[in-house]
């Protein structure tokens, strides 16, 4: 039974509960009213009757007062009685009314209503398209009765680049883009919907706006991207590379994006006549466990990065992602995303382990010692054993 169905059931007995409650108590008889009334008359006549009998009242004023206590009498008396019969006649007509309610109301439902709507097999499915479509309509209709609304038309562009309406999206931005001069991520957003709309191109206007995102976030994620594509389309590969370096070191390593802006630096570097950045030299491989003392301040679901880096510090060459609960573990750089460092020179290899997931070290995280690569021509042995101070 459905959920529609039940609730109906359930409203319709408490109004059931509501309405027939006093019409299905016992109908009161007039008789148990009337007695205490007539009781009180009839004292009223023996009182009389004394009166006569001791002289103080004469005939005449007798018959006076006993036709004035019958007209009382008469009065105090209802017009009609309740026969047993007719009580009966009455409450049938009441359990009749209780149960004609819920059929007449069922009746109304299936003449008048869509039956079939509560049939699960004939309800139209909600698509992602549809509930797209329907929450751009509720944001249109807000935008337009609240036009300061920045937060909600700023939703509105991009559930437009969502739909694919990118020319739509742009102009939605750039409006914005005039209220909130200082919103980097806007400006990125804008950009993102310049390229959309002219093909996924990013050189001209598009770059144009990221690089004025980066002016006011050096760092931002969607910027960087785009502004070095564009670059790159430019065919200024070292510019290309110098910012999707930056981009390498504030991704998530291991991650998907991760592995595609290796490839990225990887065409930049072979556009540029520059090996290192396709450089496919031999990359470590080893063991990594978990000193017995630390077992109980980790989780199963804390992250794990095993990091390449220069031995003298700067952007690390590679790293790679795991879960806690996966140690020991055995790794290899083989497959594993380049981050941008040189891989020239000295390098080293250290873990650590991250209970917010994030790749920047904090105090209080576990990790290994360094060991350095200089010299290791076979697997390499790392133990996470210490805290982070």
């Amino acid at each position: 039974m459905s959920l529609f169905v039940m609730l109906a059931v359930l409203l319709l007995a408490c109004l059931l509960v509501v309405l027939l409650r006093p019409l299905l108590r016992p109908a009161e008889t007039t008789e148990g009213t009337a007695l205490p009334t007539l009781a009180v008359l009839r004292e009223q006549r023996r009182e009389l009757e004394a009166e006569r009998d001791a002289g103080r009242l004469d005939a005449a004023g007798f018959e006076e007062a006993m036709r004035e206590l019958e007209q009382r009498v008469l009065d105090e008396m209802p017009d009609t009685a309740t026969t047993p019969g007719a009580a009966r006649a009455t409450r049938g007509w009441r359990i009749a009314l209780a149960a004609g309610l819920p059929l007449t109301a069922v009746a109304v439902y299936l003449l008048l209503g869509n039956p079939a709507a509560l049939d699960p097999a004939h309800r139209a499915p909600l698509t992602p398209q549809s509930q797209l479509a329907a929450m751009i309509t509720t944001l249109e209709a807000r935008v337009q009765q609240m036009p300061d609304d920045s937060e909600a038309a700023a939703m509105l562009a991009r559930a437009y680049m969502l739909q694919g309406r990118h020319a739509e999206a742009a102009q939605r931005f750039a409006a914005l883009a005039e209220k909130r001069p200082q919103d980097a991520q806007l400006r990125a957003d804008w950009a993102d919907a310049l390229a959309s709309a002219q093909g996924n191109r990013v050189a001209g206007e598009p770059e144009q706006r990221a690089q004025e995102a980066l002016a006011l976030e050096a760092d931002n994620i969607k910027a960087l991207a785009l502004a070095g594509t564009g670059a790159f389309e430019r065919e200024d590969y070292k510019a290309a590379i110098a910012l999707w370096q930056r981009l390498a070191a504030r991704v998530t390593p291991g991650s998907e994006m991760a592995a595609s802006v290796q490839t990225m630096l990887d065409q930049a570097h072979l556009r540029a006549g520059d090996a290192q950045g396709a450089q496919a030299g031999p990359m470590p491989q080893g063991r990594l466990s978990l000193a017995p003392a630390l077992r109980d301040r980790v989780q199963p679901e804390d992250v794990v990065f095993v990091v390449l880096r220069p031995a003298g510090g700067g952007m690390p060459v590679a790293a790679l992602r795991y879960k806690a609960g996966e140690l020991p573990l055995q790794f290899d750089f083989a497959q594993a995303a380049r981050m941008g460092g040189t891989e020239h020179g000295a390098l080293q290899l250290v873990a650590r382990i991250s209970r917010s997931g994030d790749a920047t070290p904090r105090a209080g995280d576990l990790e290994s010692a360094p060991v350095s690569l200089q010299g290791q021509t076979g697997p390499v042995t790392l133990q996470i054993d210490r805290v982070r101070e």
